[in-house]
């Protein structure tokens, strides 16, 4: 068991981590994180806990009800394009990994994003006459209204009946949020992919003797630019040659991305799904792996776009939608970090008899209110621990079962806000749900059910620990 355990599990995920698109997913992702603590805050700002009378007798919150599109600001000019922030830091990760220039790999990386979103003509009507469709005018209503689909023969439309004046070109934003980050990630890796074989075959244009640097690397992307351009372009090319065939007039690869993947938010927002993540985490930490940074290059996207959804339908004052997101684990599971350490520090400092679990304990309690617990990871050690695995892995996946229950069912408010990580968990609870006071109880109900998780295992490991220590001091 030992041996499947260090030559083939081991090894595979040590090779999965450290695969370079992975990773530079994984550091893409992370690299946009004081960015969405940031739009948080003004969201906070703009709905802050307090009681919504005051709205409408309190002068500030009068103020702030009357204001809070400019308040916002912040925020949708962070979360509603998120995709772009997430683009560059991953084709800046990958072009790094790839030993690639790395300006010109994040604004080509760039440019093929915005060639997949379905730029659209503005235009504002005059005024307005009734057109019923017929067999002869069925395409050109459907082109000139943007259908998706061709309109039924015998509908009637509202069509403009005076020349309409052109506003220019609009990119909807729609794409732009998290809901385009997985086609942002193909993007990237289309552009590195190719960018990388061009370079490693010598296909690139070169530059004589004393040209400056940054001159050099634009005439580098040149020809991979004009490939990857010209690919992207079929996404509209072949629209326009065969129309009837794409009615949309693009190869829309956020709508087949979604349609492909459309299980996987089913699934990572499920209780399932949630035990499931969990529990490759703390199992992989177990190992002596940074289990969070695997799984998290595969869920993160994901958990990003719930939140997203949670954040905007706050805002619209409809009902938040999902449980499950990266706060809901920060502010309710990660108590005191990794595998809810914050209960088996507590017990090592005031419980344990051995000299070196009290000396750790102590040491590491105030590190561990801030959520940080590599000390306890590494020093207990839990790495390949039989004695503290268990409850390792165990103890949070409770917290999930007790938490999800307890959002579903209405106790607490589902999570709206990004908070830094490194806050004690009663305050991340508090402000990631939009203050909601019963979100401290339950953290404090899931630390007395992580500290009892530990209990029995810490007693007989601190037990073990005592007579190593007795015996050494009787040698």
């Amino acid at each position: 068991m030992n041996k499947f355990i260090e030559n083939v599990l081991l090894n595979s995920v040590v090779k999965l981590s450290n695969n370079k698109y992975i990773s530079a997913i994984k550091e893409g992702v992370i690299s946009v994180i004081s960015i969405t603590i940031v739009g948080s805050f003004f969201l906070l700002i703009a709905y802050p806990p307090v009681p919504s009378s005051w709205f409408e007798t309190v002068g500030l919150f009068k103020w702030i009800a009357l204001n809070r599109d400019i308040i916002l600001m912040p925020f949708q000019t962070t979360m509603s394009i998120i995709s772009i922030f997430v683009i560059i830091g991953t084709a800046y990760h990958l072009s790094r990994n790839l030993e690639l220039p790395t300006i010109p790999t994040i604004l080509i990386s760039l440019i093929a994003f915005f060639m997949t979103l379905d730029w659209t003509k503005a235009l504002e009507a005059v005024s307005f006459s009734q057109v019923v469709v017929t067999e002869e005018n069925q395409l050109a209503l459907m082109e000139l209204l943007k259908l998706d689909s061709l309109p039924n023969i015998g509908e009637t439309f509202n069509v403009s009946s005076a020349p309409l004046k052109s506003l220019g070109l609009i990119i909807p934003m729609d794409n732009m949020g998290s809901k385009g980050m997985f086609v942002g990630f193909l993007c990237v890796i289309v552009v590195c992919f190719i960018f990388n074989f061009f370079k490693k075959k010598n296909l690139t244009i070169k530059m004589p003797d004393g040209v400056p640097e940054g001159v050099i690397r634009s005439f580098e992307a040149l020809i991979p630019l004009l490939v990857i351009v010209s690919l992207f372009e079929l996404l509209h090319l072949i629209p326009a040659l065969f129309p009837k065939q794409f009615p949309s007039g693009i190869i829309d690869l956020h709508v087949i991305l979604q349609k492909l993947f459309f299980w996987l938010p089913i699934i990572i927002n499920s209780l399932p799904g949630a035990l499931i993540m969990v529990f490759f985490i703390c199992f992989l930490w177990c190992l002596g792996i940074h289990g969070s940074s695997i799984v998290e290059a595969f869920t993160m996207p994901i958990l990003l776009q719930l939140f997203e959804a949670n954040a905007q339908a706050y805002i619209s004052g409809e009902a938040i939608p999902y449980i499950l997101t990266n706060q809901f684990y920060y502010a309710f599971v990660w108590i005191g970090g990794g595998g809810g350490t914050l209960g088996l520090v507590i017990l090592m400092a005031f419980v344990a008899k051995s000299k070196y679990m009290k000396v750790l304990g102590k040491s590491s309690l105030a590190p561990c209110l801030f959520n940080i617990n590599e000390p306890i990871v590494f020093g207990t050690p839990i790495v390949l621990n039989p004695y503290l695995m268990v409850p390792y892995i165990a103890g949070p996946m409770i917290c999930v079962v007790i938490s999800y229950i307890a959002t579903k069912i209405g106790f607490i408010s589902q999570t709206v806000a990004v908070v830094p990580w490194t806050f004690p968990a009663p305050l991340y609870a508090y402000f990631a749900t939009g203050g909601d006071w019963k979100s401290i109880i339950l953290v404090l109900i899931n630390l007395a059910v992580l500290t009892a998780m530990y209990f029995p295992f810490l007693i007989a490991y601190d037990k073990k620990l005592l007579l190593e220590e007795l015996e050494e001091k009787n040698k």
